[in-house]
């Protein structure tokens, strides 16, 4: 059974032609045409969760562990407008979204129709494609030009690994059925390049890496790809260059400098000026220090070629942007001659520095750090870890972690929204366990996350709870200021354990050192969703924190 609606009919048969089964529904009645039209097609796996925020990043982590496009689907009004926070994410992200809104009749837009607001370009921003698709395509070139924007909308998905926009207007009668559809849409073929090098610029890039003698890798977000990690690792094992990593870069190990600012806070000028770069690669999206930012800021090197979809001028120094695979840098710089004394200053450095880092770790009491610290020690490597904003993604970079740990986090624009939805996208198509670690002002603006009937038991969610927003007791400005409580921490007394029985999650609090390991044990062994509070002293950690920095500079 399928809608009668031609335009219907059209979607829903592309998006089987093109392999798309995975679908996230809100409920609405403007949608219902295509609600039921795909539920009951058994080639779709369709799963609905009301909140279409949440909804959004359930679909983003679901595209993350499948790396293949998912779609949504909403019905008209606001509801396509609560999409857009996850939207964004995805844009920045590199993450194939199809966006599928219901639409009321153009004719009532701004005529006081209910749920009707202007659909047409609401998210043009940040979506790769858009189509408007006519809503009775009678004709024979309506038909033609509905099959051919929705060829071109997914396709675009695939190929550009971003968010597209495809919104429906249907009109009333919604619920009529047929037994079989009316059309046979086209399919036209997407694509299928290769990000490689060009033989011009291989021999260009091959010639710069050759002449360069002080050669950095530096990778930010990025998917976890096995292979090119241990490739990367191996070249700054034989210090062939210097590998920079972030925890999100999915590159940890050996080798690796994977603690930017653990290494290199309290450098002075004229040792950041020392251990300055002459060829800078980056790699993949956001990055996290602000430490790192500042130092190439100031000492730019003289070439910078970025790899991937965006030309990112992080340090205004860009001198080349390649859109290729991450991959395809590694047998030019297998040709690499850097300076062995520069190479060896920076193992030196982050040596040192970790050195400094062991020798505190006993001596640090009961805080956020202490925390972390515990975490980095006892969680098993084989874990999809989704960490929150702000502070958590802080923390964790203080840490070496496990060549085998995937590490992900909304990373794209940075905000706090959908960490939890997120991590629960990701473990509906993982047979891994996924532990979500976040604080609780993101866990609680984020606690619609649980509000459907898809929370898949391998999910973990690790809340440190310190009662506010601890991250602006560390960074300079709020934490100076007489409205730190009230505008920027937030400070409050909320309950997780309420939002835990409301939702059916298994739930344990505590509150002390000694308690952490008796607490994670039960969680990576409750055979449910479970949440592990860990509440720690808002008025210590910022305190522990600046003096653990004060310790690596001496």
């Amino acid at each position: 059974m399928i809608s009668n609606a031609i335009v219907v009919q059209q979607v829903v048969l592309l998006l089987e032609a093109k392999g798309i089964s995975e679908i996230i529904i809100s409920p609405g009645s403007r949608n219902a045409p295509l609600s039921i039209s795909l539920n009951r097609n058994p080639f779709f796996n369709c799963k609905v969760v009301p909140d279409e925020r949440v909804a959004g990043f359930i679909a983003l982590g679901a595209s993350q562990a499948t790396r293949k496009p998912v779609a949504l689907v909403c019905t008209s009004g606001t509801a396509l407008l609560n999409y857009y926070t996850a939207i964004a994410e995805a844009d920045y992200q590199h993450i194939p979204l199809l966006v599928i809104s219901a639409d009321r009749p153009a004719e009532w837009v701004d005529h006081g129709d209910g749920q009707t607001i202007r659909q047409v370009n609401a998210i043009r921003n940040h979506v790769r494609y858009e189509v408007q698709l006519n809503r009775n395509p009678v004709s024979e070139m309506e038909r033609w030009y509905n099959e051919r924007e929705l060829n071109m909308a997914i396709n675009t998905a695939w190929k550009e690994s971003g968010p597209v926009h495809i919104n429906v207007p249907l009109q009333e009668p919604l619920y009529e059925l047929v037994e079989t559809p009316s059309v046979k849409p086209k399919v036209i073929l997407a694509p299928q390049s290769k990000k490689t090098f060009s033989e011009s610029e291989r021999l260009r890039f091959e010639g710069i890496i050759q002449s360069s003698k002080r050669i950095l890798v530096l990778v930010g977000q990025h998917v976890a790809e096995p292979t090119f990690a241990a490739d990367l690792r191996k070249l700054a094992q034989h210090q062939q260059i210097v590998v920079m990593a972030e925890t999100t870069s999915n590159v940890q190990g050996e080798g690796v400098l994977a603690c930017i600012d653990r290494t290199i806070d309290g450098l002075t000028a004229k040792e950041l000026t020392a251990l300055q770069p002459d060829m800078l690669v980056t790699l993949g999206g956001a990055i996290i220090s602000k430490k790192v930012k500042a130092w190439l800021r100031t000492n730019p090197p003289k070439e910078h070629a970025h790899i991937g979809p965006r030309a990112i001028d992080m340090f205004m120094a860009l001198t080349w942007h390649l859109d290729i695979d991450s991959a395809e840098i590694i047998s030019p710089l297998q040709h690499a001659n850097s300076d062995s004394t520069w190479t060896k200053a920076w193992t030196e450095q982050n040596n040192q520095r970790k050195a400094k880092h062991e020798a505190q770790l006993d001596h640090i009491p009961f805080s956020d750090f202490a925390v972390f610290r515990f975490l980095n020690s006892n969680l098993p490597n084989d874990l999809i870890i989704q960490q929150g904003n702000s502070s958590v993604v802080r923390y964790m970079q203080l840490f070496d972690w496990s060549s085998d740990t995937w590490f992900y986090g909304n990373r794209g624009t940075s905000g706090i929204d959908g960490s939890s939805s997120t991590a629960v996208g990701y473990a509906l198509y993982t047979d891994k366990q996924v532990v979500a670690i976040t604080g609780d002002v993101s866990f609680f603006y984020d606690s619609n996350a649980f509000y459907h009937q898809h929370v898949p038991n391998n999910i973990k969610i690790i809340l440190i709870n310190n009662n506010g927003g601890g991250i602006f007791r560390i960074i300079q400005g709020p934490s100076g200021t007489d409205e730190l409580n009230d505008f920027f921490e937030a400070t409050h007394d909320f309950k997780a354990a309420g939002i835990a029985q409301a939702y059916g999650l298994s739930f344990q609090s505590i509150t002390t050192q000694d308690e952490l390991k008796n607490g994670l044990s039960w969680l990576l062994a409750e055979p449910k969703a479970a949440i592990l509070e860990i509440k720690t002293p808002r008025e210590v950690n910022d305190q522990v924190l600046s003096s653990y920095f004060a310790n690596l500079k001496k």
